[in-house]
């Protein structure tokens, strides 16, 4: 008996850690907060583009990480590749905007 309540209490925080924190503002409403939220993409889409504009084409690169024993490899244009440093400064690019609109966490 005991054992099964640990097992609960663990699986209780360990799920609770990989709650996303939520956005909050003084007297927001959840419309509100989904138009700026889908202002914000927009803007983070702006300045991040799926696909190069104007110019030559990108020349494609591959990737590659090794987890354990394993490889995982991703071929995509070189600039454009869903890097790590990419997704962070997109991931930072959304949190300013939603700031400067008063939002915290």
């Amino acid at each position: 008996m005991r054992h099964r309540y640990a097992v609960t209490i663990l699986a209780a925080l360990l799920l609770g850690a990989c709650a996303t924190p939520q956005w909050h503002r003084p007297g927001m409403t959840p419309e509100q907060f989904a138009q700026d939220d889908q202002e914000c993409d927009a803007i983070v889409a702006q300045m991040f583009p799926a696909k190069p504009t104007g110019g030559s084409p990108l020349a494609y690169e591959t990737d590659c990480a090794t987890y354990g024993h394993q490889n995982s490899c991703a071929t995509g244009p070189g600039v454009l590749m869903a890097t790590p440093s990419r997704l962070t400064a997109k991931n930072k690019a959304k949190q300013e905007c939603l700031q400067a609109r008063g939002y915290v966490r």
